[in-house]
Formats: C-alpha cells, structure tokens, sequence
C-alpha cells in the first residue's frame, strides 16, 4: 500500500485542493490536485489515491478532536467554577 504525503516536507496531512483551469491537463492522465495542510504546496496525485488522501484526514482530525476532549476532561478549567465560600 502506497502512503501519499507531501513531496516537499513529507506530511501526510493532505487535502483534496481546489479544482483550476490548469488542472485539465492532470486529469487527463488521471490526476487530482492535492495540498499539504503543513508546508500549504499545492501538487497532484493519482485518482486511485484520492480517496485515501481523504480518508487520512478526516481519520487524523477525528483522532485530534478525541486527544483534545480527553485533554480538557483530565485538566478542567478551574476558572470557570465559583468558588464556594
């Protein structure tokens, strides 16, 4: 299985790009634009690999919100409880 990342720095948080005019000449040899979320290069990927571009993403972004939850539930925010006197 192929990982799809960015050519120029090597993350794999992708995203589907776009659509342009000069995309025509890609999709005629079964290509779709992509652009890395880190470095924000704009590049192109196979057809056959688009969909786990998308798959990576939502995956890493569910798993990001998840992480961010379990952070806030272990250190709650002691400001905003009153205090009881």
């Amino acid at each position: 299985m192929t990982i799809v990342h960015c050519h120029v720095c090597g993350s794999r948080n992708l995203r589907p790009s776009h659509f342009q005019l000069t995309d025509l000449a890609y999709l005629l040899i079964l290509r779709l634009p992509v652009r890395c979320r880190s470095c924000r290069v704009r590049f192109h990927v196979s057809i056959l690999k688009i969909g786990k571009v998308r798959r990576d993403a939502e995956a890493r972004r569910d798993r990001d919100q998840h992480e961010e939850r379990m952070t806030q539930a272990a250190n709650p925010d002691w400001r905003t409880f009153k205090d009881h006197k």
